[in-house]
């Protein structure tokens, strides 16, 4: 019989200090939040500027495939205009050069697409890391748990979303200081 008191004892004893330890730490919240990235990033100040950069980068892109396509077009009508009449050994060489001058066009259309989309990873890398510190310092402030973006890529990641626990608008005055 004492044994099954001390046992009692013991286990209501553990129960407590168990209770107390629950109590004394901060409760866990389940709070979760989400934020729309991209629309987040277009309202940036540094984003007009990165825009205007990336549309800079396109236009010479642009301009230098347009000059290209512009040789090659006055080649193919001299070559279509003067093609009968050529030599056979001319006439090769023409249709080499065009060929070549075509493979050119394409693959400076393959090139210019890569650098365009890496000179657009390397302007907005920065944002995303400093947005990425904002949306945590949003988190912690504001007791969140949890942020998730509303969208990867041009898909929804979220089923379903009630707007009030959009926290875009809490990001974008972090952000900007606002």
């Amino acid at each position: 019989m004492k044994i099954f008191v001390l046992a009692l004892v013991a286990l209501l004893g553990s129960v407590t200090v168990i209770a107390q330890t629950q109590t004394k730490q901060p409760a866990v919240t389940d709070k979760i939040g989400y934020v729309d990235i991209e629309n987040v990033i277009v309202q940036l100040p540094e984003y007009k500027t990165m825009e205007t950069k990336l549309q800079e980068t396109q236009k010479k892109l642009s301009d230098e495939l347009f000059t290209k396509r512009q040789n090659f077009e006055r080649m193919y009508t001299e070559y279509m205009r003067e093609g009968k009449s050529m030599a056979d050994s001319s006439r090769v060489k023409a249709e080499e050069q065009l060929q070549a001058m075509d493979a050119e066009i394409q693959q400076f259309q393959m090139e210019a697409q890569k650098t365009f989309e890496n000179t657009r990873k390397f302007y907005l890398s920065p944002l995303y890391l400093k947005l990425g510190g904002v949306i945590r310092d949003v988190a912690i402030e504001n007791g969140f748990s949890m942020i998730l973006p509303y969208r990867v890529g041009n898909g929804e990641l979220l089923i379903h979303a009630d707007t009030k626990l959009d926290v875009s608008a809490l990001v974008i005055k972090k952000y900007t200081g606002n």
